[in-house]
């Protein structure tokens, strides 16, 4: 009986075992108590080839598989597979049920399966110069890269907007976002956020680079293949400029008038909505211009909107209905003070003078509200304003009230300060002078029109004396002159001889001052006039009203004068002494 051990045996999984050695044990029983074992060695060669395949995956559905398949037993250098009669059978399907989808015969075989999936394909392989071929099943994973997709949370995009822009790749396992500026620069970023919140100054393309999840697969050469397939996908996302608006027209406008408002912009084909009113429901009108007839000055507001996208606007005017305003800083000047005259609520002002001022020349027609006027005597200043689109208001006027300095003049009595009697009497007699005051350079001062003052200090020639004048504005000139000081004197003698040459020859006042009114009258004892004379100069010689001498004696006179600058008359009486 020949027994074999089976412990002796290898066992296969596979198609090919390699070459291994082998023993075989006889045992002889002819006594069966006493077996007898016999052993044989031997060598045992597996000719069938052992199946070995490179897989290569693209992103296309496609797979290239490759026969690495050997024979090891075989002695012959290279592989000892014969590659052209290797056959591949490719199923559409993860099993073989039913026919194959596509066989091809060689080395190297490619299939393009419906879509990403799990598939399976059978290979076929003969060792070279043998009948011997093994045959397996392989697992085929094809791939194809995402279906790339986003959206923008919103097309109506304008100028350095920032929008939302969203991936919407079905099953994106890895993303990365390009932007492509229109200056050809880009900008990627390093976020593979499914949600990007991106701002957009011009029109730019955006781009999503999409990546599946990795593939691994291990072929049966235990190679293993990772595999990621990705799909790019742009779009240009154009940005919407906001329009400059640029409003102008009769913005100042007489009452009643009508005037016309235009707004224009720098972006072309666009709508325009003009209201009245912050917040109206319904636009005032729909047109680039409006004609406006306000009662009262009034905001117009304009939105301008662009199109496509929808970008928008919002400006307004002022419509001011001319309702003038004229104001002096004061209708009370003195003379060659500066008046300012503001106008106000019109557009331009036409200026008029009476009597003329040559200053508002300058002033006419132009839009300045605010002008100085030096007015030389007092003037009425009327204004004329006007709208934007010419109209005349009512005219406006103000008078100017110039009050001239005063001049100063002053009358004193006497002219000069009697040092016997220094008393002077002062008057002010200043042109426009309503105040005043006196200043008698002794710390003495008055504020009357006529005052009386006596001087002390009379050590100098002459005295001091200054008057300031202020008109009714309080506007002053001042003037400072000096009356000279004087010694007043008045003598007659008591006695005189006629004929004895000299001064003491005639009777007659001696004054170092001249005298005015005067008049000198002598009588003799009996009361009869006997000389008279109105020249102080002039004496009495001792004879009477007809040339013939007077007796010697006693006679009496009257001298009567007035001091200059001074009302009083002053009379001396007293008696001579005639010696012959």
């Amino acid at each position: 009986m020949l027994h074999v051990n089976e412990s002796y045996f290898v066992t296969s999984s596979g198609s090919t075992v390699a070459q291994q050695s082998f023993m075989c044990e006889m045992t002889s029983y002819m006594d069966p108590q006493k077996p007898v074992k016999s052993q044989l060695f031997a060598d045992v060669m597996n000719k069938k080839p052992k199946i070995a395949v490179d897989t290569i995956l693209d992103c296309e559905s496609r797979v290239t598989l490759i026969d690495r398949s050997y024979a090891p037993i075989v002695a012959a250098a290279g592989d000892n597979v014969d590659t052209s009669l290797t056959i591949w059978e490719f199923y559409d399907a993860p099993d073989t049920l039913g026919p194959p989808a596509e066989v091809v015969h060689g080395g190297r075989a490619s299939h393009r399966f419906p879509g990403a999936g799990n598939y399976c394909a059978v290979v076929r392989t003969s060792a070279r110069d043998t009948v011997c071929w093994s045959r397996r099943l392989l697992r085929v994973r094809a791939l194809e890269p995402p279906d790339p997709g986003f959206e923008f949370e919103r097309n109506d995009i304008c100028f350095r907007d920032t929008i939302a822009i969203i991936d919407t790749t079905h099953d994106s396992y890895w993303r990365r976002w390009v932007v492509h500026h229109d200056d050809g620069t880009t900008d990627t970023l390093a976020d593979s956020a499914r949600t990007v919140r991106l701002s957009f100054d011009s029109t730019e393309v955006v781009e999503l680079i999409a990546g599946s999840a990795p593939a691994h697969v291990v072929d049966t050469t235990g190679e293993a293949v990772t595999m990621i397939c990705k799909a790019t996908v742009r779009q240009t996302i154009r940005v919407g400029k906001y329009p400059r608006l640029y409003v102008a027209g009769d913005t100042v406008i007489c009452r009643g008038d009508t005037g016309r408002i235009e707004v224009t912009t720098d972006v072309e084909g666009c709508t325009f909505e003009w209201y009245n009113a912050i917040g109206s429901a319904m636009p005032y009108s729909d047109s680039p211009h409006i004609v406006v007839k306000p009662l009262r000055s009034t905001w117009y507001y304009v939105k301008v909107t662009t199109h496509p996208n929808g970008c928008f606007a919002w400006d307004s005017v002022f419509v001011r209905v001319v309702d003038p305003t004229l104001e002096a800083d004061r209708t009370a000047i003195c003379e060659g003070d500066t008046v300012w005259l503001t106008a106000g609520k019109a557009d331009t002002y036409t200026w008029s003078a009476d009597p003329a001022d040559t200053t508002l020349a300058a002033w006419n027609g132009t839009g300045t509200y605010r002008i100085p006027v030096v007015p030389r005597s007092s003037t009425t200043y009327t204004m004329v304003g006007h709208g934007s689109n010419g109209c005349n208001a009512s005219p406006l006027s103000v008078t100017i009230t110039v009050y001239p300095y005063p001049v100063p003049r002053v009358q004193c009595e006497p002219t000069f300060v009697d040092m016997m009697e220094p008393v002077v009497t002062f008057r002010d007699l200043s042109d426009y002078g309503v105040r005043r005051l006196w200043d008698f350079g002794d710390g003495t001062i008055s504020t009357e029109r006529e005052v009386k003052h006596t001087f002390s200090n009379l050590a100098l020639d002459s005295v001091p004396v200054r008057l300031t004048p202020a008109n009714a504005l309080g506007c002053e000139s001042d003037t400072e002159f000096f009356l000279p000081v004087v010694l007043f004197s008045v003598w007659l003698p008591n006695t005189f001889t006629p004929g004895m040459g000299g001064e003491n020859s005639v009777f007659r006042v001696y004054s170092g001052n001249t005298l005015e009114h005067f008049s000198l009258y002598i009588y003799d004892r009996c009361g009869l006039l006997v000389y008279r004379s109105h020249n102080q100069y002039e004496g009495w010689n001792g004879t009477n009203l007809n040339g013939r001498d007077c007796k010697e004696g006693i006679y009496a006179y009257v001298c009567s004068y007035r001091r200059p600058d001074t009302h009083d008359i002053k009379t001396h009486k007293g008696t001579v002494m005639l010696i012959r």
